[in-house]
């Protein structure tokens, strides 16, 4: 597992993963699934839980619509 700041681990849960890139953290849900025919295991990612930093912590992620939303 990487070295991630303290602050960082403070969020990390059983069932979840941080991700690191260009410099912000990514915590997502996700699980393991073996891969048939071989001793492999993958990682699945369930869900985008958010973006961590140091000053605001865990922000979650925007709703993908704004509005109402009318149904015909």
């Amino acid at each position: 597992m990487a070295n991630y700041p303290e602050w960082v681990m403070k969020y990390k849960e059983k069932g979840t993963y941080i991700n690191y890139v260009k410099g912000k953290y990514y915590l997502y849900a996700a699980h393991s699934e073996r891969v048939p025919g071989t001793k492999k295991v993958k990682r699945v990612c369930d869900a985008y839980l958010g973006r961590i930093t140091k000053e605001d912590g865990l922000i979650s992620p925007k709703d993908k619509v704004s509005g109402t939303v009318k149904v015909m």
